[in-house]
């Protein structure tokens, strides 16, 4: 239930969000110079004003006196118009012709997003919004939709393996095998053979201009990518996870992969708010109390699963489910670290571990205390 102490705030915006599944926004590719070196620095000044607002004219001032000087105030102007689209809505111009931001943009400001994947997301979520009064599709997120809609967005995570007829019967045979865990995104709007999937309409409400059949495969190879940081974190072995899913060097790229979903996950959290989206519930979708309540508790849902999945992703490894059982016995401190050091001892499973004493794993650069912590649990376990 919302805190009735702290009031949400409205913002007037003259342009409201609009529902526009699947139709075409600017690509990526036409704003992708303003949006690593413009976008970002107006939206933290903006953040920097956020009652007051501040004019196009001070941003320019300010921006030319600035390092890059004339460079970056003759793009200011094109900046204010990306960030107050009504695709977007990171800003808005008030009625005294000042630029203020959002509450989605003073939360993508908080939460170190990049600020075209922030827009997307919370672009994605208005549109489920007012495509769905009853909040059945939020309501059925799951942790892996989290990792589906950051893997379509994200352009930092590797190329794993090449889109074919088989990935994609592949993975609809892993999702008939683990119904609870499908995601929505994949289940609603990915799925299907080609002609028949609307992943198209899903990344057109992300911002993402593609054919039909290009959408599809650009989505199914995100699914391909979550579901294996999400096997990997359940304890699969890299070997085992590329034998299967036809992939390869994933022990190669996985550090650097899992520490950018751990970076964005939690990001993306910090937007998952009920302010950042009452504008849209309120003046778009004619939400009453009870449905602000509703939306309120699904997002509090969503940010715990990206918490738990943060951990999740921590230790993706064999040995990551006996790290985490010794963390819900309250046994002591045992880290990823750990985890890597007895991996590269070649040790893989319980079985490995029993033998060894206190010294034998200390010896293996375990500190004492951890190894005291393993040990106690291991012949805990063998009892």
């Amino acid at each position: 239930m919302m805190a009735s102490t702290k009031p949400l705030r409205i913002e007037v915006v003259p342009l409201p969000a609009v529902l526009l599944v699947g139709v075409q926004r600017a690509s990526r590719s036409q704003t992708a110079e303003m949006m690593t070196s413009v976008v970002p620095l107006v939206a933290s000044q903006l953040a920097r004003h956020p009652e007051a607002g501040i004019s196009e004219d001070d941003l320019r001032q300010f921006f030319s006196k600035s390092l890059g000087g004339s460079q970056l105030a003759c793009r200011v102007t094109e900046s204010l118009t990306w960030l107050a689209d009504p695709s977007r809505l990171l800003a808005f111009r008030n009625e005294d012709g000042r630029y203020q931001p959002t509450t989605l943009g003073l939360f993508t400001n908080r939460s170190t997003l990049p600020v075209e994947m922030a827009s997307a997301a919370g672009q994605l979520i208005r549109d489920l919004l007012q495509l769905d009064n009853q909040d059945s599709s939020l309501s059925r997120w799951t942790p892996l939709d989290h990792l589906v809609l950051l893997e379509c967005l994200s352009e930092r995570t590797p190329s794993i393996r090449r889109f074919s007829k088989d990935l994609t019967g592949h993975i609809d045979a892993w999702m008939e095998g683990h119904p609870p865990e499908v995601p929505m995104l994949y289940r609603d709007w990915i799925r299907g053979e080609k002609g028949a999937s609307r992943a198209d309409q899903l990344l057109g409400s992300l911002g993402m201009v593609l054919t039909p059949d290009a959408s599809r495969q650009h989505a199914y190879l995100a699914v391909l990518r979550a579901v294996v940081l999400y096997e990997r974190g359940k304890g699969a072995s890299a070997s085992d996870l590329e034998r299967r899913w036809s992939i390869s060097n994933l022990v190669g790229v996985e550090e650097q992969w899992r520490d950018t979903m751990l970076w964005m996950t939690s990001a993306f959290s910090k937007i998952l708010e009920t302010r950042c989206f009452f504008y849209c519930l309120k003046e778009h979708c004619q939400a009453d109390l009870h449905r602000i309540r509703r939306v309120t508790r699904v997002f509090r849902m969503m940010r715990q699963q990206l918490f738990g999945l943060q951990e999740h992703l921590k230790y993706c490894s064999p040995l990551g489910g006996i790290l985490r059982s010794m963390r819900r016995s309250h046994v002591g401190a045992v880290g990823p670290a750990t985890i890597r050091r007895l991996e590269g001892a070649g040790i893989a499973n319980l079985s490995d571990l029993a033998p060894l004493s206190t010294d034998e794993l200390v010896n293996l650069g375990i500190r004492r205390n951890a190894a005291r912590t393993i040990r106690s649990y291991v012949l805990r376990r063998s009892q």
